[in-house]
């Protein structure tokens, strides 16, 4: 499993496949998107079906105390209130832009061996939009709040996590990026294994995560012991 995370998570900064990579993340970040929100709205569409045409007012958990509604919205504010989310990606998205467009005017007349870390705009624009789209996905699921529709809100929690945690490995190993594909693959198998607790019994599942992160932690110790890092590469 070391190799393999060696072999295909890294790629050096500089190569054609790093731009793919960091690229990719931005673009795999709006396909996820695209086809988790399609059948959210679909299933949230046939929740208010039944809430507005047969009154059935067990599908959505609402806290009526402090209810703002708006035509067939009732808890707009609290939907309203994820416009933030979605300003503040937008301007985080702008700024990287802005940062970047800036910093290639100035190293037009460097050369690349004469300048610091390297950044990873793909990636921070890659945080961006998914702070916008946690903004959307957040909205989606106080249209009918309950214990189906949040986990479409809490996917991309998952999703902002990860791309956040490469951001930060990035800003202090610029000379390497994480290609797109075993990085999606583990959010993918975080949301899986989300689901499976569900599935089994809680002591099981309990059991079987302790292991595996005291098997974690062992070998990160191994490996910072012999190569003096945290993570799985040399």
């Amino acid at each position: 499993y070391v190799m393999w995370w060696k072999r295909y998570t890294l790629f050096e900064s500089r190569t054609a496949e790093a731009q793919v990579s960091e690229m990719g993340f931005k673009n795999n970040i709006l396909i996820m998107a695209l086809f988790v929100a399609l059948p959210t709205i679909e299933l949230i569409r046939s929740y208010l079906k039944m809430l507005l045409s047969h009154g059935e007012e067990d599908q959505c958990f609402f806290n009526s105390r402090c209810l703002t509604g708006l035509g067939p919205f009732h808890d707009f504010a609290r939907m309203f209130s994820n416009i933030g989310y979605v300003l503040s990606g937008v301007a985080f998205i702008r700024i990287v832009l802005r940062h970047r467009s800036h910093t290639h005017r100035i190293l037009e007349n460097l050369s690349s061996d004469s300048v610091g870390v390297n950044r990873h705009y793909g990636l921070l624009l890659s945080l961006g939009y998914g702070l916008s789209i946690q903004g959307v996905m957040s909205f989606l699921y106080h249209m009918c709040p309950n214990s189906a529709t949040i986990r479409f809100d809490m996917m991309f929690m998952y999703v902002l996590s990860v791309t956040a945690v490469i951001c930060v490995w990035g800003l202090r190993h610029g000379h390497v990026t994480h290609h797109v594909y075993p990085t999606i693959g583990l959010i993918g198998s975080a949301l899986l294994l989300a689901e499976f607790r569900l599935w089994v019994n809680h002591l099981t599942f309990w059991l079987v995560m302790s292991f595996s992160y005291a098997f974690l932690l062992f070998t990160t110790t191994v490996l910072m012991a012999r190569f003096g890092i945290w993570s799985f590469c040399k």
